[in-house]
């Protein structure tokens, strides 16, 4: 290449001698210089902040969008050089932990020939430092309230309220310890198989980023069936109803299951240690006193209470046709007791033994829903007293006579599946091929109960009870029908002849009332199974009475009554009279067999008014009643 001095001097020459060559000298022209390709070179600085070169070690340069690795070499520390192949826009990213990331654009321009460079300066800013996050650590401890020791296999549940999902830990010696990362209230729950659950509600206040905040927790928990570690005890003089001190005997009652007795000594008992969870059933047993449960409502009284109960037990004293008894079941275990038969009265009660029987797999609640563990006084008395049945009101009255009635308790005792009320068969070698079963809230009026059927077994009569109430076990027809017929008399007028009202009227009639059994019971019995304890007959005519009234035959006799009617002299009484026959059919079965009782039941009834006088219809005597048989409004007018 010609240098600019050499180029200076042709110029300057060559204008001094133009004018002064021939035509025969050709001038010399000098050649063309070739150009030279443009190429590009960058320089990249990398400085730290204090204006240095940043070491290189530390210095990662990444291509971003479309830089060309290869073409990025390092001078130095801090320093590269770029060789693109073409101008353009390029982008440099840098990325070190040290540092904060560094983006940079270079915008490279066409250059005409020969090197083109360019240099640039990327400035780099330390990265701040990551500030950790707040810890929150809670360092627990679980103890025995009572003793202050620590419990083993503890079981901790927390998780924070309304956020995240219970995370249940151990603590198997009674400590445990977490970290938590944020602030809120927490919920903690604590349980131990001996111990009541406790359940506690921890606030975490926020601290700010990078501090520990240690939190103590120290949880008392108390055995099960206390509060706070205090239990209730109930004491207590036991006395007969003249209030005479009773000197010895004992007192039963369950917890969890468990029988348990304490002996009552010169006339005192005391039980400690009964839990707060529920309420207690006490059975007082002393020789020549009925037995008699008394139930504590620990939940009236504050935990830690000793509860005074001083009970008065009366003697044992048998009554006519009534036998009591108590009995104490265990939840979970199959339990039966014997009631003993009643002391039948003659002409009017039977001697019937009864039991009953609670299965095993029987769940027992009380009225209040709730499951009974443990044991229970079950109560009954038993009457035996035949008579009729008056059911409830808006119930059909079958008609029909209790044989046996019960009444257990405690009232409202449910269970989950019925239970045996077994009572033996008091009619010798014959039987009633089914009872009926029917309850009662007050034990005065009944309806049929929710299991009816009672049927004669090898035990004897089986009484399915899905609750405890008054029960009673009744003889009822099978079958019955009932044909009513009316006969009635012509219609009969008296007149009023006086000018006068006359308002008394006197009249003698005969009327029929009463009932007779066309096939008595004991023939009814008797033509299907020959002799049969004296009671069937009983029964079933008590059975039949309860809708026909006592069968006294059929009965005619002259009867007057008087009755006020005001006729005028313009007036007349007319009076109809009606005979009603009623035919009744009972069918009950023994052993299988039909015993078929009819029984006819007669009365006289008639209807009066007073209508406008007819001339063509006089009388002056007849028969009248009013409002049935035996009675009524007649006279000669």
């Amino acid at each position: 290449m010609m240098s600019i001095k050499a180029a200076f001097l042709s110029l300057f020459c060559g204008a001094l001698l133009s004018g002064c060559y021939t035509k025969n000298e050709v001038p010399v022209v000098p050649p063309t210089p070739t150009p030279e390709p443009a190429t590009y070179a960058v320089t990249i600085n990398l400085l730290n902040a204090s204006n240095n070169f940043a070491v290189a070690s530390e210095i990662a340069v990444s291509d971003f969008q479309g830089l060309d690795q290869s073409k990025l070499k390092k001078v130095k520390d801090g320093v590269f050089t770029f060789t693109p192949a073409n101008p353009g826009v390029y982008s440099f990213y840098v990325v070190n932990a040290k540092y904060a990331p560094s983006f940079y654009l270079l915008n490279v321009p066409k250059g005409d020939e020969g090197l083109n460079e360019s240099s640039i300066t990327i400035g780099l800013q330390l990265a701040e430092e990551p500030v950790a996050d707040a810890k929150y650590v809670i360092n627990g401890f679980v103890i025995d309230g009572k003793d202050q020791t620590s419990l083993d296999n503890v079981t901790v549940t927390y998780a924070k309220r309304g956020v995240s999902v219970p995370t249940v830990i151990k603590a198997p010696e009674g400590a445990f310890n977490l970290e938590l990362t944020e602030a809120g209230i927490y919920d903690f729950i604590f349980t131990q198989a001996d111990c009541e659950e406790v359940v506690l509600t921890q606030t975490i206040q926020p601290i700010a980023p990078g501090e520990v905040y240690y939190i103590a927790m120290t949880v008392p928990m108390y055995a099960k069936g206390t509060i706070d570690g205090k239990t209730y005890s109930v004491s207590g003089i036991v006395m007969n109803t003249k209030q005479e001190i009773l000197p010895a005997g004992e007192v039963v009652y369950f917890l969890d299951g468990q029988k348990n007795t304490v002996s009552i000594t010169n006339g005192r008992y005391d039980i400690y240690n009964l839990p707060s969870k529920e309420d207690v059933v006490l059975n007082f047993v002393v020789d020549g006193y009925k037995a008699t449960p008394v139930t504590i409502m620990l939940s009236q009284y504050s935990a830690g209470t000793n509860v005074n109960i001083n009970v008065y037990l009366p003697a044992v004293e048998a009554k006519q046709g009534e036998a009591s008894n108590a009995g104490l079941i265990v939840v979970g275990e199959e339990s039966s007791y014997e009631i003993p038969a009643p002391i039948a009265e003659a002409d009017k009660s039977l001697a019937i033994k009864s039991q009953v029987v609670v299965p095993s797999n029987v769940a027992i609640t009380n009225a209040a829903g709730e499951v009974i563990e443990g044991g229970i006084v079950m109560t009954t008395s038993v009457n035996t007293t035949v008579e009729g049945v008056l059911f409830a009101d808006g119930e059909d009255a079958l008609g029909g006579t209790n044989i046996l009635n019960g009444s257990f308790g405690p009232s409202g005792l449910k269970f989950s599946s019925p239970i045996q009320w077994i009572a033996e068969n008091p009619f010798g070698n014959t039987a009633f091929d089914e009872l009926t079963l029917l309850s009662s809230v007050d034990g005065k009026t009944w309806k049929l109960a929710e299991n009816p059927s009672v049927p004669y077994t090898s035990q004897g009569y089986v009484a399915n009870l899905s609750h405890f109430s008054c029960y009673s076990l009744c003889v009822i027809p099978n079958e019955r029908t009932n044909e009513i017929s009316i006969d009635s008399s012509d219609v009969i007028y008296y007149t009023n002849p006086y000018a006068r009202p006359v308002t008394k009227a006197k009249f003698s009639y005969e009327a029929m009332s009463g009932a007779a059994y066309t096939v008595t019971p004991e023939e009814a019995v008797t033509t299907v199974l020959g002799p049969v304890s004296p009671w069937i007959p009983q029964i079933i005519a008590n059975a039949v009475e309860r809708y026909v009234g006592r069968p006294s035959g059929i009965l005619g006799y002259v009867a007057s009554r008087t009755t006020d009617y005001t006729i005028n002299s313009d007036q007349m009484l007319a009076v109809k009279i009606f005979y009603l026959k009623d035919s009744y059919t009972f069918t009950f079965k023994l052993h299988g067999r039909d015993c078929v009782v009819k029984v006819i039941s007669m009365r006289t009834t008639t209807t009066a008014s007073v209508v406008p006088a007819d001339p063509h219809h006089t009388h002056s005597s007849g028969h009248v009643t009013d409002g049935g048989a035996g009675g009524g409004a007649g006279g000669n007018l």
